[in-house]
């Protein structure tokens, strides 16, 4: 007879969808899993999956109460990929190692999501030409200076008042 476990709480799957912010808890991934990149189609992409499997042959396997099984603290949300590459090499993706990535993001989310909401900025690039070369300014740099002032972007995309092609900026004093 086979030894049928029970499914994972909707009360647990509603907390680590919170800690995780609907995204990859996989370091490095960080994709939304509730919208397609592709389509754009809205849809639950996630997979609970466990740090410690919960049957004798999964990846990571330890005896576990059945408590301890599908509790938040033994569940990671990820995306099928990264459930795939972790799931297929325990010994690189310890429990430890996944411990780890899971605390990171959900520390990570919960600083970030801490920030008041009045504390929103505009992001404005401006940038030119300077002897030939294009300045460009990296998204992630500027929205890093943001979270490191205690602030977050206003709008996805930043306001880009940038010179572009050949021109060459030109100021005037006007008395």
């Amino acid at each position: 007879m086979t030894n049928k476990r029970k499914d994972i709480s909707v009360k647990i799957k509603c907390l680590l969808w919170g800690m995780a912010a609907g995204r990859c808890e996989f370091r490095g991934c960080n994709i939304p899993l509730f919208q397609h990149e592709v389509t754009g189609d809205i849809e639950n992409l996630a997979e609970n999956a466990h740090i410690n499997a919960v049957s004798p042959g999964g990846a990571r396997y330890i005896i576990l109460n059945e408590n301890d099984r599908d509790n938040i603290n033994n569940l990671m949300l990820v995306c099928a990929a990264c459930h795939t590459v972790f799931d297929r090499n325990p010994e690189r993706y310890t429990a430890e190692v996944l411990y780890v990535m899971k605390k990171e993001h959900e520390t990570r989310i919960r600083t970030l999501s801490g920030i008041g909401a009045g504390m929103k900025s505009h992001m404005v690039y401006y940038t030119a030409n300077t002897a030939g070369n294009h300045i460009s300014i990296d998204d992630n740099d500027a929205r890093l200076a943001l979270t490191t002032a205690g602030r977050y972007p206003a709008e996805n995309r930043p306001i880009d008042l940038s010179v572009h092609g050949g021109s060459v900026l030109k100021f005037s004093t006007v008395c």
